[in-house]
């Protein structure tokens, strides 16, 4: 045999079976013990890291919020500061100020979306939870909290807009990412499923938004307690999904559950007992319990003035609420009143297609037919069936039944070749879509009749 190293050794370690094991055992745990160490030592590194990252963006976020807060001091902007001429300034400044710290950015933008949410300003909630997110996407990826967190009220505040189907695929997708962060649930998840429910209640299959709201209920009382805000907003969402479905009582017994929980929250939270006070109002009043609806919405106003002064989306909403429950009652002089004062404050909340606004538009126009005023009411009618036809499916149920209004508001005017088709359409498409003994079905049958016995 030629005289190499590893013809040596081989002879060695036949020759020292046990020195040798032992000694390749040794080296083996000293291999191990060093790549442990190392990955030990490189962990530390990292969290060390991460500690740091976390700790130089929390003091960036301290540091702008002070600096924002400051800007709106007495001395600084004088002593009528508005809440949302702060958060305006704030939003404009961290896109600018932080844009080369996106995670810090996001962090402030989710802060903000979620402060407009609460004040019941939903465009500009949008327009920073939007930013929010695409910040975050950049800074953190899409499997991380602030992201997940962010598409969870990016995706309420869509539901509050109107805008259903794309709030419901960014609920949904917020939820599927805090299921992978947090696999035992925890709040953050909950607002992801109380965004994902309220986005489906809005939609063709109203049945599928229980689940997660139910979901949501358990969660929040697990994680943050029954006697909190959210709580409550969560039980009169699981309660508008119910009455959508057709079950009053459940729904009735909810908002009533909500509204004793609510009686005991927060101020900042009683926004949320207002609403539930609104909800069960709107459905008191489909019930014709005209007398108790009309208590809990002027209780419901009077809270959501307390709590968010006397300009904010959700004031008008109520009082077009009022508008609609004098127009049933046949209070028509009363129901003008509201369903103008919440008109004079929708523009600065809604779109002219919100489906809100639209609801007191055709309301008034109702109404003013009704007080013999048909020929401006004829006006909000025509707005309401235009807008209803170009933003609405040509299936909708609204659609028609603005056609039948209007058809009645021509009628009293006496022009009954224009009234007939749109008569005869919105009886026809209402009886299709409810059935003969549905009470919309019902008015447009007896306009259709008044028709006729007027020719």
């Amino acid at each position: 045999r030629h005289d190499t190293v590893g013809y040596r050794t081989a002879k060695f370690v036949k020759r020292n079976r046990v020195a040798g094991s032992a000694a390749a055992l040794i080296l083996v745990a000293i291999v191990a013990g060093l790549i442990v160490a190392l990955g030990e030592a490189e962990n530390a590194r990292r969290q060390r890291d991460t500690a740091q990252r976390e700790r130089l963006k929390a003091q960036r976020i301290n540091e702008f919020l002070q600096d924002m807060l400051g800007a709106a001091a007495p001395e600084a902007k004088g002593v009528d500061v508005k809440v949302v001429d702060v958060l305006s300034e704030a939003s404009r400044r961290a896109k600018t100020e932080v844009a080369t710290q996106p995670d810090v950015m996001a962090d402030v933008l989710m802060t903000l979306g979620r402060t407009y949410i609460s004040l019941g300003l939903f465009e500009p909630a949008v327009e920073n939870l939007r930013a929010a997110v695409d910040a975050s996407l950049k800074a953190n990826g899409e499997l991380h909290p602030t992201t997940a967190t962010s598409m969870g009220w990016l995706g309420l505040a869509l539901s509050y807009i109107g805008k259903y189907q794309e709030g419901e695929k960014i609920s949904r997708q917020a939820v599927e990412l805090q299921r992978k962060l947090h696999p035992e649930g925890n709040a953050d998840l909950a607002v992801a499923l109380y965004s994902l429910g309220m986005n489906l209640r809005s939609s063709d299959d109203p049945k599928s938004a229980e689940r997660p709201l139910e979901e949501a209920v358990d969660l929040i009382g697990k994680h943050l307690g029954k006697n909190n805000g959210y709580y409550v907003a969560a039980l009169t969402g699981l309660a508008m999904a119910r009455e959508k479905l057709g079950n009053i009582d459940g729904a009735e017994s909810l908002y009533r559950r909500a509204i004793e929980v609510g009686g005991g929250v927060e101020h900042r939270y009683r926004i949320y007992l207002a609403q539930a006070s609104g909800y069960l109002g709107m459905l008191l009043t489909n019930k014709q319990s005209y007398a108790d609806a009309e208590n809990a919405l002027r209780e419901s106003e009077r809270i959501y003035r307390d709590v968010l002064g006397n300009s904010n989306s959700s004031v008008p909403t109520i009082q077009a609420s009022l508008g609609r429950l004098y127009s049933l009652e046949g209070d028509y002089a009363r129901s003008e009143i509201e369903y103008r004062k919440a008109l004079e404050l929708m523009p600065k909340y809604f779109p002219p297609e919100h489906f809100i606004r639209l609801g007191a538009t055709g309301g008034l126009g109702v109404t003013l037919t009704r007080l013999g005023k048909a020929a401006e009411g004829e006006h909000y009618l025509r707005e309401a069936l235009e807008l209803r036809e170009k933003s609405l499916p040509k299936e909708n149920y609204l659609i028609p039944f603005t056609e039948s209004a209007l058809g009645e508001c021509l009628m009293v005017q006496k022009r009954y070749g224009e009234a007939e088709p749109l008569l005869v359409s919105g009886y026809n498409k209402l009886k299709a879509k409810f059935g003969e003994q549905d009470p919309r079905v019902i008015e447009a049958r007896q306009r259709l009749d008044k028709l006729h016995q007027l020719k």
